[in-house]
């Protein structure tokens, strides 16, 4: 998926945009960029590409999603294939927001507030990765309130397949969700529910975080 300084998206290849527009998911190959009309009065500055679904950040600081809405599973009633754009619903409907990041069904969002900087998670909750202590799904976007009792503002999100991760303002970096492989960083393999302080990095102070499936990068 490809944004243009216009604020347009172009999506191509497998299961992309333009060929849920054109003729039936999972039937073809779009194999050169094509327009997403259904942006089209949208200024879009951001995407993020979760499986089965798509998130689009707007000039305005408004979130909208595509697919995998059934079941209101983020935020709004809609088909596995809907391709037409539809606002994230909930918490997040009058707060504007600065970056999304998205995972294997499920989306983080980095909210500027009054107070400060915040996230909110929606969507799956296995492994706890939407950090609020639980496995719990979320269908509406929820405050992850983690962050304020680690009195650490968040400043970068990253959403990997499984775990996620954050920078803080300070530096820090915390992790969160499955474990598996030392992905998280404290040490062992233990799934945290909650976002937790990556201890071995006490003497760095990160600017930015990027996380795979089972792999967690910094940057200094």
């Amino acid at each position: 998926m490809l944004i243009s300084d216009a604020g347009e998206v172009y999506a191509f290849g497998k299961d992309s945009f333009g060929e849920v527009e054109y003729g039936g998911q999972g039937t073809k190959t779009v194999a050169t960029p094509q327009l997403v009309e259904s942006l089209k009065n949208i200024f879009v500055v951001q995407a993020a590409i979760g499986n089965f679904f798509t998130a689009v950040l707007s000039r305005e600081g408004r979130v909208y999603t595509f697919s995998w809405g059934n079941d209101g599973r983020l935020g709004h009633q809609a088909e596995p294939n809907d391709v037409e754009p539809h606002p994230l619903l909930g918490a997040l409907e009058n707060i504007p927001v600065v970056q999304i990041a998205a995972g294997y069904c499920y989306l983080l969002a980095l909210a500027c507030q009054p107070s400060g900087m915040s996230v909110y998670s929606v969507g799956c909750g296995l492994g706890g990765k939407l950090g609020h202590g639980s496995r719990t799904d979320e269908k509406y976007p929820r405050l992850i309130e983690q962050f304020q009792l680690l009195n650490l503002q968040p400043m970068v999100v990253a959403a990997g397949a499984w775990h996620a991760a954050v920078v803080g303002r300070d530096g820090r970096v915390c992790t969160w969700g499955w474990g598996r492989y030392g992905c998280l960083g404290h040490g062992n393999e233990e799934c945290e529910s909650v976002p937790k302080v990556v201890d071995a990095l006490s003497k760095v102070k990160a600017v930015h975080v990027a996380t795979g499936d089972y792999t967690t990068l910094r940057g200094i």
